[in-house]
């Protein structure tokens, strides 16, 4: 790193992380900005406050800088980078050659009242893109039967649009057999169990059009993952998706580090006509989509770090 270059490059606030203070540091921007580059050292003990020990001192202090950051430069091209495991967080695994190719999900959002989902897509540098959602809210008070649960499933499956991979949370498990269970939470689950089955198995014999791999996946990612990440749930209680949603179409999440979702205002203009229950609905089927991608397929290591972090607070 050559001393005439820092001094020529860097603004007021780079040049006082040398051994400079800011009211000289502001004299050196003030004569770059009258009389342009400077062309020598000798030119920056004629500004008022540089004698020859404060140069000497900001000299040695550019020249340290650039020392320590070949050492770590040289460290890290030594260091092979971490592999981080992501396979205990979804499941069936993926082999490299298909996780590579994957460049499109649909998080699907099974709950009570019905199914949400949103799909995205995104490029090799995970430049991310809110192509479409929705929601299908069909499930009545009563109990429905089995084939009618089969043909609204059919229903929603061909209304879905078509993605390299479809995304849902693994269903909690119904143990009718246990004692103390509400029975009306447990056919709940039953029902929700049998709707994820039969979605699944529908989206993936889904007609392929222009996908990048070679067959549809359908892939599990671990219960309240997509919570933990994006903090929606707090203990035991859930809170709204909304705010999270509004934060990462702003850019506002700390980890988000790849920028802000590109939506189209007509996709935005579903998620804000809706009412709030059925955006929070949609919000955690957006974010089940981006758990995946972020964790399973890009290896987000600040995600990672994340999820790690509150892992171990739990």
């Amino acid at each position: 790193m050559k001393i005439l270059d820092v001094v020529n490059r860097c603004s007021v606030d780079e040049l006082t992380k040398f051994n400079l203070s800011k009211a000289r540091a502001q004299k050196v921007l003030m004569f770059k900005k009258t009389h342009g580059s400077f062309n020598d050292l000798q030119q920056i003990l004629e500004l008022d406050g540089f004698g020859v020990k404060v140069l000497q001192k900001f000299c040695s202090s550019v020249v340290k800088s650039s020392e320590n950051e070949q050492k770590i430069d040289e460290k890290l091209t030594d260091e092979p980078p971490k592999d981080r495991k992501v396979h205990q967080y979804y499941n069936p695994r993926l082999d490299n050659a298909t996780r590579d190719k994957i460049r499109s999900c649909l998080g699907v959002n099974v709950h009570t009242r019905g199914v949400s989902w949103a799909k995205i897509s995104f490029d090799n540098e995970f430049r991310t893109t809110l192509d479409a959602w929705s929601d299908k809210t069909f499930i009545e008070e009563r109990r429905i039967t089995l084939s009618e649960l089969i043909s609204i499933t059919k229903g929603i499956c061909e209304s879905m649009p078509v993605a390299d991979c479809y995304v849902f949370e693994t269903p909690i498990a119904a143990q009718p057999s246990m004692p103390g269970k509400n029975v009306a939470q447990i056919n709940i689950n039953v029902q929700k169990s049998q709707l994820v089955g039969m979605m699944a198995l529908g989206l993936l014999y889904k007609p392929q059009e222009n996908l990048n791999c070679p067959s549809h996946q359908v892939i599990f990612v671990r219960n309240f993952l997509p919570s933990r990440l994006f903090r929606t749930k707090i203990g035991n209680e859930r809170v709204s998706t909304e705010k999270t949603v509004e934060n990462l179409f702003a850019s506002e999440l700390d980890f988000d580090s790849e920028g802000k979702i590109q939506v189209q205002d007509e996709v935005r203009a579903v998620f804000e006509q809706a009412n709030p229950k059925i955006r929070d609905l949609m919000g955690h089927a957006l974010l089940t989509a981006l758990t995946f991608q972020r964790v399973c397929i890009q290896k987000c290591d600040k995600s990672l770090d994340l999820l790690e972090k509150r892992t171990e607070n739990n």
